[in-house]
């Protein structure tokens, strides 16, 4: 499975991932940024959201709605 979790959580370098200006825009202290994107991603979590579990994704547009077709997601749930 694949994850830019570690980038934007962790700030290790990876080729492939092309830094998102959402993340940056967080703060210009990547440090920070770190620390407010695992924030984010621990509240989304600890709501034991039944979406979260089966099909969260974040991306832009088209990268989600491409992840959200192949696994069978619409309207972001994910079917039942």
């Amino acid at each position: 499975m694949w994850s830019s979790y570690k980038v934007y959580a962790e700030g290790k370098y990876d080729p492939l991932i092309d830094i998102l200006p959402s993340y940056l825009g967080l703060s210009s202290k990547r440090g920070v940024a770190a620390r407010m994107f695992r924030e984010m991603v621990d509240g989304e979590v600890m709501k034991k959201d039944k979406v979260w579990s089966k099909g969260y994704v974040i991306g832009d547009k088209e990268f989600v709605l491409d992840v959200l077709s192949k696994f069978g997601v619409s309207n972001g749930k994910p079917p039942s």
